[in-house]
């Protein structure tokens, strides 16, 4: 049995429908019989948002 790491993000998680076809390939390689580690980072669009966020906070952080 092999340990498979499999990572998923960006536009891979962009859609109800995409994220629907990484739940399948992660279940087609456990049931292949490997276990797997899936990691999962933030959809398309998010990372950007949240670095824009806390560049908002530093800001306003310096104004006080």
């Amino acid at each position: 049995m092999a340990l498979i790491v499999q990572k998923y993000g960006g536009t891979r998680s962009a859609t109800p429908e995409r994220i629907c076809n990484v739940a399948r390939r992660i279940l087609e390689t456990q049931r292949a019989g490997n276990q797997v580690v899936a990691v999962v980072s933030a959809m398309s669009g998010v990372t950007n948002n949240l670095i824009d966020l806390a560049n908002a906070v530093l800001e306003e952080s310096h104004r006080t």
